[in-house]
């Protein structure tokens, strides 16, 4: 179903970052793990290499500019362009608004909506021109509902969602599909 595509997922080291992957490699794609973990991606990579699937294993930070655009590089010089994008990565705090630092935010909504946007940007121009690719992005249940003590999660998610949105509906005309899963926790 996916043979030979290429699929790029961050936050593949453990969660359900790391089940897409193993599923993805599954159905044929090579697929891409991120993480900032490297040691965490080497083990998924492996686990898809055990079942005859191909994997490779890139350290990556996607609140980073420069380490969004090496990752991207990394993959198409490997294997070409990316056609699935999986944003998956994700940064988490509980702590009540009080308690909450303008550091903690910045860096949740660096990870969680920001980073997503710069994979976007950096992958989208290629399956425009190709007419052809798909983007998932990994939002939450806390982008629909508030959960006391997430402020900062909720926040970042509810806009991962709204950027889902407006990116479906400007790219279905370039036929690239995008859509947002809303998992509860994991």
């Amino acid at each position: 179903m996916l043979d030979g595509q290429v699929a790029l997922i961050t936050g593949a080291g453990r969660g359900i970052g790391r089940a897409v992957a193993v599923a993805f490699a599954r159905e044929g794609a090579r697929v891409a793990c991120v993480a900032r973990t490297l040691a965490q991606v080497e083990e998924t990579a492996a686990e898809i290499h055990v079942a005859g699937g191909q994997a490779l294993a890139l350290r990556g930070d996607v609140s980073d500019p420069s380490s969004v655009e090496a990752v991207v590089t990394q993959v198409e010089n490997h294997w070409g362009p990316v056609d699935i994008l999986v944003n998956n990565a994700g940064a988490f705090a509980v702590k009540s608004v009080l308690e909450t630092s303008l550091e903690d935010w910045d860096h949740i909504q660096s990870v969680n909506a920001r980073g997503p946007f710069m994979l976007v940007k950096a992958v989208l121009p290629g399956m425009v021109q190709r007419r052809s690719g798909c983007i998932i992005n990994i939002a939450s249940m806390a982008s629909l509902k508030p959960y006391p003590e997430q402020a900062a999660y909720c926040a970042s998610k509810g806009a991962l969602l709204g950027f889902s949105k407006v990116l479906a509906d400007e790219m279905r005309a370039h036929n690239v599909r995008v859509t947002a899963i809303c998992p509860g926790g994991v």
